[in-house]
């Protein structure tokens, strides 16, 4: 069978463009980019390097972190290839201008894809996702212990409902998780945990407008240069019909 490898980009140029103004019209500022492959995944036993679909990525005291993801190594689904969660951490250090994975294969505490991901001061949060068991609730905290050399796991409070391709943003010492699939339903659930006073566990925040899995949660100030949590686009799945796709834009106060 064919494998899409996953490989890990880095952008090679960056450019801003400064707005330009001629007489009253300005144009707007333009973000130039290109990307090259930084590295590879480590092979798989047949000497390619295998894919992964939502694997936990990030980065902690200069290592990047890849770790469990699925993916479907004995064929496609439509041909009976079965779904396979997996539990290897690889861990990547920068060289020069390339990403080398460390000879080590860490381990998750277990088989883990579609977590919500997010890299915080204190490491890697990776909130919720699925395995062959079902979806969790569980919620790992991944950083790399510099003393140690190795990667060093915790657990930080479950989330109140068990949540997989949930949306994740991190500010102000504090995460952020909006909406997700938790069984057959999708949820509009939003909430708040404060890393300096992990003991409250998850603060519950009004209800997202509408049932939402895969969009993205971000933090960026608004026109009046006050911080805003921003839900854009995502999906809604229905069991008996096409899903919902969503393209709106939604704005909260902090």
């Amino acid at each position: 069978m064919r494998k899409i490898s996953l490989y890990i980009l880095i952008f090679c140029t960056i450019m801003i463009t400064s707005c330009q103004t001629t007489g009253n019209k300005s144009s707007p500022a333009v973000l130039h980019f290109s990307w090259r492959i930084a590295g590879v995944l480590p092979s798989s036993n047949n000497g390619s390097p295998f894919g992964l679909a939502g694997p936990v990525t990030g980065v902690s005291n200069d290592k990047l972190f890849i770790g469990g993801g699925a993916n479907f190594p004995t064929g496609f689904p439509w041909n009976g290839g079965k779904k396979v969660y997996h539990d290897s951490l690889y861990v990547f250090e920068k060289q020069h201008d390339s990403l080398i994975a460390l000879r080590h294969v860490y381990k998750l505490p277990y088989p883990l894809a579609y977590s919500a991901n997010c890299p915080t001061d204190e490491g890697i949060v990776a909130a919720g996702g699925e395995n062959e068991n079902g979806i969790f609730n569980k919620v790992l905290r991944i950083t790399w212990d510099n003393r140690t050399q190795k990667p060093a796991v915790s657990f930080l409070p479950y989330l109140p409902l068990s949540l997989t391709n949930s949306a994740i943003a991190f500010y102000d010492h504090k995460i952020y998780i909006a909406g997700g699939q938790s069984g057959s339903c999708v949820s509009n659930k939003f909430y708040c945990l404060d890393l300096k006073d992990t003991s409250a566990g998850w603060e519950t925040l009004p209800d997202l407008p509408h049932p939402v899995s895969h969009a993205v949660l971000y933090v960026q100030g608004n026109a009046n240069g006050d911080e805003c949590i921003y839900l854009v686009g995502g999906r809604q799945e229905h069991k008996d019909s096409i899903s919902d796709l969503y393209k709106e834009v939604y704005q909260f106060d902090l």
